[in-house]
């Protein structure tokens, strides 16, 4: 079994009007509820082996924040900036299967677009979830019956849970 957490970064500063998109910081609320998103992760007992994360400002803090314990596991790809899904779906194919847990930190729309392309089936009262915008500080728990990264292919992951700052599932 493969377990996918991915993740939406929280809310950007979009006053900060002198950076760059790559460069813009996280907002206040966005601190916050990168808080409450690791405090979620910890109670859900989730372990990850590998952290991927764009290498926008807003995604590398919200991966700092959300995972403070795995700061080592932090591996900044610059390809999953504004990626598609393919390009997603790429770089977890290329994962080392010695990691059970992977987290992948970006961008929306590449977190829903390949939150639809991964899942085939759900919990039933998750069904909301796989149509709309990734919110902000989204997290998908998806998971896949395989023992190999390589074979992750669409429509072969199982959402098996769901957190956001205005919706938590356990």
């Amino acid at each position: 079994m493969k377990t996918l957490l991915l993740l939406r970064h929280s809310e950007a500063d979009n006053s900060a009007l002198n950076f760059s998109d790559h460069e813009r910081p996280l907002s206040e609320q966005g601190k916050q509820d990168s808080n409450l998103a690791k405090e979620w992760i910890i109670k859900a007992g989730f372990k990850v082996d590998n952290i991927f994360v764009s290498s926008a400002s807003r995604t590398k803090s919200t991966a700092e924040l959300i995972f403070p314990a795995y700061k080592k596991l932090l591996k900044i790809k610059p390809e999953l900036y504004l990626c598609s899904k393919i390009e997603l779906i790429n770089c977890l194919q290329k994962a080392e299967d010695t990691a059970e847990t992977i987290a992948i930190v970006g961008h929306e729309p590449s977190m829903s677009e390949s939150l639809n392309e991964l899942v085939g089936s759900f919990r039933p009262d998750l069904k909301d979830i796989m149509h709309g915008e990734y919110p902000t500080t989204g997290i998908s728990v998806i998971v896949f019956n395989t023992n190999s990264w390589k074979n992750i292919f669409p429509r072969d992951g199982t959402l098996d849970a769901f957190n956001s700052p205005d919706r938590t599932e356990e």
